[in-house]
């Protein structure tokens, strides 16, 4: 049953993508890069762990996150926002890069599995403050589907610790 919520999350969030992706092109949707630098940050070194502890076909997940992020860190970068910084997403790049600072040295897993979620919530910060106040430069079609994927991904956890 694990492997079925497997693959069904990896589809849920490749699918999500799209609507992401599709909308940057467009112009629709204008995705906050420090949200998307910390995302792929995140996802990049979950997937290389996931590779490298050699955790077999449970690894296309974090797989399909950094790819997909990688894409919207480009597409963010080229098509989105051109204004500086705010503060508030320079102290999300900075709390969440001391998160991931802190997974990466940790030899922890707890700790580093509290840093490396905390790391993600953080910078999701400035997506959710813009997605707050311009709801229109988001897709609620490719949050809705993230987290579907999200909660198959929980339910493919075989043993919970």
């Amino acid at each position: 049953m694990e492997q079925i919520f497997t693959v069904l999350s990896g589809l849920a969030i490749a699918v999500a993508y799209v609507p992401f992706i599709k909308g940057t092109i467009r112009g629709s949707v204008i995705p906050n890069r420090a949200s998307w630098i910390v995302w792929f940050i995140q996802d990049g070194l979950m997937a290389a762990s996931a590779v490298m502890t050699g955790i077999g076909p449970a690894a296309v997940m974090p797989m399909i996150w950094g790819i997909g992020a990688g894409i919207m860190l480009f597409i963010s970068l080229t098509r989105g926002t051109r204004e500086p910084f705010t503060s508030l997403e320079k102290i999300c790049l900075v709390l969440s890069g001391l998160g991931i600072l802190l997974w990466a040295m940790t030899g922890s897993p707890h700790l580093a599995l509290v840093a490396s979620v905390s790391a993600a919530c953080i910078g999701g910060i400035p997506t959710i403050t813009k997605a707050w106040t311009k709801p229109w430069t988001e897709t609620p079609t490719g949050w809705v589907l993230m987290i579907i994927g999200t909660i198959f991904s929980s339910l493919a956890i075989q043993k919970w610790t």
